[in-house]
């Protein structure tokens, strides 16, 4: 099929579909194993990945977080505002950023670009220390970062020895 919208509902995309841009404002969309889409976009709602997925764009969203399972390639970016991003055995082509949100990069996930965790979006939050839990960004041992990781506020980093990841600068 072509491009697949919604407003106020989800999208599923079945198993070993083929789509164009997928996006949704209020409703999460899962995409089935074997699926290929060229780039999928919520506002209110996750994204979740099933096995071998072909991404040809980026997966972002606002509101929501991101799960990818193994076999998953995502040739562009993985982006989300608020929601946490986990990728198990994916390999994404280019950045992986966040602003409120944990990272997991798991099971020999490799990252063509950086890791960007950016600093809080909302000035008032950072004002009156709303959500003043620091996120998580793990990479485990079978992971690779093949740029760097940037940092623009406090994170708990866990880098499992032998995960291959480029220079950690705080901008902090």
């Amino acid at each position: 099929v072509g491009d697949v919208s919604s407003v106020n509902g989800g999208i599923r995309i079945q198993r070993g579909a083929i789509a164009s841009t997928v996006d949704t404002v209020n409703g999460g969309i899962d995409i089935e194993d074997d699926a290929e889409i060229d780039a999928a976009e919520t506002v209110n709602g996750g994204i979740d990945v099933g096995e071998n997925v072909t991404i040809n764009g980026s997966l972002k969203t606002v509101n929501g977080g991101i799960k990818t399972n193994p076999g998953t390639t995502i040739r562009d970016q993985v982006l989300t505002v608020n929601g946490k991003i986990r990728l198990r055995n994916t390999k994404v082509g280019s950045d992986v950023q966040t602003s409120n949100g944990d990272i997991e990069v798991r099971s020999g996930s490799t990252i063509g670009g950086d890791i960007v965790v950016k600093s809080r979006s909302s000035w008032i939050g950072r004002l009156f220390n709303f959500n003043s839990r620091l996120n998580d960004l793990i990479i485990d041992v079978d992971s690779v970062v093949e740029g760097d990781i940037h940092l623009y506020r406090e994170v708990n980093l866990r880098i499992d020895a032998g995960a291959r990841v480029g220079n950690i600068i705080e901008h902090y």
